[in-house]
């Protein structure tokens, strides 16, 4: 990491800082968090990069997000990180927190302003991946949250024809009960339930024929 944006006068604060251009310390993501959580249980004043993204392109938020640390997160918002500073993948904090199903963080970054209509490189949404991974509490969230149940992604794909065609039930049933369309089609002219028949799961594709 490169400390490229120093500006003079140099404030009192930034006076032990590298100069422009200078090598910083870099961590492994492990060692980052847990450096994280020394610094904000330390008495006195501490300045932390929020804003600022590893070689990898993932900001502090990111990364806590991706391991489901709502208690971080938290620290980080609070501290006025950008929920919505993605990765070099287009990634969003959101996403990360769809895609591992950790429905109080997903609350969370909502809460604090999180964009649920961001697509990734994948072009994915959170919604896709929450649909994709199965986690039915975090679909919930996206849908009272406002994000449309029928929408339509890459290739024409739904949250419905996601959950349907990795065989989740769960993900399925709610959003079914939801109001979820099951005659849409994708750019293949499949419906949901032709695509779980054709992934191999043959009872949820029965369930959505009969669900009109």
């Amino acid at each position: 990491m490169r400390v490229d944006d120093y500006h003079n006068p140099q404030p009192p604060f930034l006076s032990n800082l590298p100069m422009k251009g200078a090598e910083m310390p870099f961590y492994d993501r492990k060692r980052e968090l847990l450096i994280l959580d020394d610094l904000y249980g330390r008495p006195g004043g501490q300045m932390l990069v929020l804003y600022g993204r590893r070689r990898i392109g993932k900001t502090a938020l990111l990364m806590a997000a991706e391991r489901g640390r709502e208690d971080l997160a938290r620290r980080l918002i609070s501290a006025g990180a950008d929920v919505n500073l993605a990765s070099v993948e287009e990634v969003t904090p959101l996403m990360a927190a769809c895609y591992g199903g950790h429905v109080g963080l997903v609350r969370l970054l909502l809460a604090a302003g999180a964009h649920t209509e961001p697509l990734d490189r994948m072009h994915r949404t959170a919604a896709v991946y929450a649909a994709g991974q199965g986690h039915a509490e975090v679909l919930a969230a996206l849908l009272e949250h406002g994000v449309t149940i029928d929408a339509a992604y890459a290739h024409g794909l739904t949250a419905l024809m996601w959950a349907a065609g990795e065989g989740h039930a769960e993900a399925v049933h709610l959003l079914l009960a939801r109001g979820a369309r099951v005659d849409l089609r994708d750019d293949r002219g499949l419906t949901a339930a032709q695509i779980a028949r054709d992934a191999g799961h043959a009872p949820l594709a029965d369930e959505l024929t009969v669900a009109r």
